[in-house]
């Protein structure tokens, strides 16, 4: 088939556009600065273009050309900076090497043929380059789609004049290890939850692994990037939120398969293995059902929830809240030590769904002060 006119091949890794591009991935100043990412796979593009998100640029993958080999290995050639595919008729370039258009990148083209996505810009690139902008580990396929795409800003959804409340939400301490808040964000946006509110430290939710591990729904998703402990706390206070904290469960908790007492030591606390166990919980709070509206606190397995690498008084916010703070733990069986943080955030924000939405009440461990 012939390719749209529009298209645009680019070859050489010293081309300007793939510079650019390729900061856009690295950097997340020039990110901020331009308002755009790098997305890439058919689905994520389709779905973006269906939901209305801005793209900028489209780009398919090729297989290199002679000029592309030339040019990628840093020598001149009169067509390898910007050559157009306008000449391409019949599957085949101007030069007469076939061009083997198939996969997604067939699939984008027909879709841009019929008016289903459009972008400002069309591209194609070799499958060098390809893995190049999008700095895969592993070699992209050979039919590769990439896109530009615009970011939005949610923040204004924690102004305390948004009209639009926040009901349950995550609080990522320090999260630095971008594939666990992708899928924190991919499984947050899947059960309902309404945001997250990351504080100093925590990884940027434009990186481009976050993009890959989210499917990209980190561009809709709401997000307090950089928000203080302070700031934390007037926002909870505001939307009359609870605050919860996950933990392991306390040393004097005994997980009980059966529910079988105890007859070893009887200070143990049992504790059903099929249920979320709840402790700390405050006094004056019912313990018949959990409070409607939930700001849940995970932190990596290797810092943990502690109140250190802040200024002073940061620390004192936060080792306040984090002192009065509902913990939440998952039972687990004997052996374990923990759970991966993403893993253990899917498992407890559908728990918390289930016992809100059904009005249940909490597993509420009562452990001596």
């Amino acid at each position: 088939m012939q390719l749209p006119s529009q298209f645009v091949r680019l070859t050489g890794s010293s081309n300007k556009v793939i510079k650019q591009l390729t900061l856009l991935r690295k950097d997340k100043a020039e990110r901020a600065r331009q308002g755009h990412v790098l997305v890439q796979g058919i689905k994520t593009i389709q779905e973006l273009a269906q939901k209305g998100i801005p793209i900028a640029t489209l780009g398919i993958t090729l297989p290199a050309s002679p000029a592309d080999s030339t040019a990628e290995q840093g020598h001149s050639h009169p067509t390898a900076c910007v050559q157009s595919i306008q000449a391409l008729v019949g599957g085949h370039a101007a030069d007469n090497h076939p061009v083997d258009l198939r996969g997604s990148s067939l699939e984008l083209v027909q879709a841009i043929a019929r008016g289903e996505i459009q972008a400002g810009q069309y591209l194609a690139v070799s499958r060098a380059l390809t893995s190049k902008l999008l700095g895969t580990q592993s070699p992209t396929s050979e039919h590769e789609v990439w896109a530009k795409v615009r970011t939005m800003d949610h923040s204004h959804r924690f102004d305390p004049s948004s009209s639009r409340l926040v009901e349950r939400m995550l609080v990522l301490d320090r999260i630095t290890d971008p594939g666990n808040m992708g899928l924190m964000i991919r499984a947050g946006s899947a059960l309902g939850w309404d945001g997250s509110w990351h504080t100093p430290g925590t990884v940027d939710e434009m990186n481009d692994k976050v993009i890959r591990a989210s499917r990209a729904l980190c561009l809709e998703w709401p997000v307090k990037a950089g928000g203080t402990w302070s700031q934390l706390d007037q926002f909870l206070q505001h939307r009359r939120m609870a605050l919860v904290v996950a933990d392991m469960l306390p040393a004097s908790a005994s997980v009980q398969k059966g529910g079988a007492a105890s007859k070893k030591d009887r200070s143990m606390l049992e504790v059903d293995p099929y249920q979320l166990a709840w402790w700390n919980w405050p006094t004056g709070l019912p313990s018949t059902t959990l409070p409607n509206r939930i700001a849940l606190v995970l932190s990596s397995e290797h810092h943990g929830v502690r109140a250190h690498q802040e200024t002073e008084m940061e620390q004192q916010v936060k080792s306040r809240l984090l002192d009065n703070a509902i913990r939440v733990s998952i039972p687990m069986a004997t052996g374990v030590e923990s759970m991966n943080v993403a893993t253990a955030a899917t498992t407890m924000m559908w728990e918390i769904n289930q016992l809100v939405h059904r009005k249940g009440a909490p597993q509420i461990l009562r452990i001596a002060q």
